[in-house]
């Protein structure tokens, strides 16, 4: 555990705040994705609603939030190439989509899931 720590806050530069940053980008795109594969293995499943994170991504962000964005963003694809993962053409358009500040998290996650086909709540 504490060797997959020391390689996501080297993956961040050495910056910790940043690390926990990009794991929180990662874990939502594994969330979305999980979720995905969930309803596919059980239609019954599917019933329950989506966790939200409070706090949503504004359209109006300050430059120094969409760096922020874009750097919790290069983090977590760095991360996920370091597990061995490859987000795919849409889920990079929709992270542009996000790092521009067009869409918040929710919204990134909504057309993550509604593009593979699970219902949403939106």
């Amino acid at each position: 555990m504490d060797a997959a720590a020391d390689q996501a806050i080297a993956a961040c530069g050495g910056d910790a705040r940043e690390a926990v940053k990009a794991l929180l980008v990662a874990n939502d795109f594994l969330e979305a994705r999980f979720e995905q594969l969930r309803t596919k293995v059980s239609t019954g499943c599917a019933r329950g609603g989506f966790r939200r994170r409070a706090g949503a991504g504004s359209r109006r962000m300050s430059d120094d939030g969409l760096k922020g964005r874009a750097n919790a963003v290069k983090n977590a694809i760095a991360i996920t190439r370091m597990e061995g993962g490859e987000p795919s053409a849409f889920v990079r358009e929709q992270l542009a989509r996000y790092v521009a500040g067009d869409i918040s998290p929710d919204e990134m996650r909504e057309a993550v899931l509604r593009h593979h086909g699970v219902k949403t709540h939106v």
